[in-house]
């Protein structure tokens, strides 16, 4: 069976939701671990994080022994990450579906846009993903913004004329188990009657996030640093909603 390729995106208007390490971690384990043929095009331009912090790996690992013995040993290549605007996205999108005679589909492309819809380009290319994926964190604001734009996006893209997008889901990150508040609730509920999804797994708020080797773009995440994030969980519901298994 011939496998499709998928086009995803963690998306959300305002700035300190995850996003992009989300794609980082996922892409990473999909490739490590899960054996998929996955890319990331950063579109977020100017600051192309993702693809600036790629440059920043290769070149530790150029100038450090033990790094380029440890690259020696993972006996697979890395994962491309491409570098475009969101003006040139869609059809940046485009050339990761031309292959050469025989060559296996991406099965993942993972896309990370500014975080703003009023970007040129962005709305765009948002259309012509498979699916978008919203990171949610207990902040009215940002809340508020997520749902407008979940509607926004329900109500204009999905379902309408050469739109490719077939699916929003919102979820919970950076969650402080300990605080108690009905936001979370609340929210649901106004998510469920404006008939939108939320995903059941929820990413609970830890420093191990920041770490640099967590965020690697090259080197596998330690077990021991994924343990207990729920990021697992995650990235296998989010699979199981684009219908993409291992290989």
């Amino acid at each position: 069976m011939t496998r499709e390729t998928k086009f995803i995106s963690f998306f959300n208007q305002k700035g300190g939701v995850g996003k992009s390490t989300l794609e980082i971690l996922m892409a990473s384990y999909c490739h490590n671990v899960l054996g998929l043929k996955v890319a990331i095009l950063d579109a977020d331009y100017p600051q192309l994080n993702i693809h600036k912090l790629r440059e920043d790996e290769i070149n530790m690992v150029r100038k450090n022994e033990a790094y380029q013995q440890a690259f020696a040993g993972l006996g697979k290549p890395v994962y491309p990450i491409a570098n475009t605007n969101p003006a040139e996205s869609v059809k940046e999108m485009d050339i990761f579906l031309e292959l050469e005679a025989g060559e296996e589909p991406y099965d993942i492309v993972f896309v990370d846009l500014p975080g703003t819809i009023n970007t040129p380009g962005v709305l765009q290319t948002i259309s012509q993903l498979d699916h978008i994926f919203i990171p949610l964190i207990a902040d009215q604001l940002v809340i508020k913004s997520s749902l407008e734009f979940g509607l926004l996006v329900n109500d204009n893209l999905i379902g309408k004329p050469n739109v490719n997008l077939k699916s929003l889901h919102f979820f919970w990150n950076n969650v402080v188990k300990s605080e108690k508040s009905n936001l979370y609730d609340v929210s649901n509920s106004v998510i469920g009657q404006a008939g939108l999804n939320c995903l059941k797994t929820v990413i609970g708020q830890s420093v191990k996030f920041r770490k640099p080797e967590f965020r690697s773009t090259i080197f596998p995440m330690q077990p021991a640093l994924i343990k207990d994030t729920n990021m697992v969980p995650l990235i296998e519901e989010v699979l199981a909603q684009i219908n993409v298994s291992p290989r």
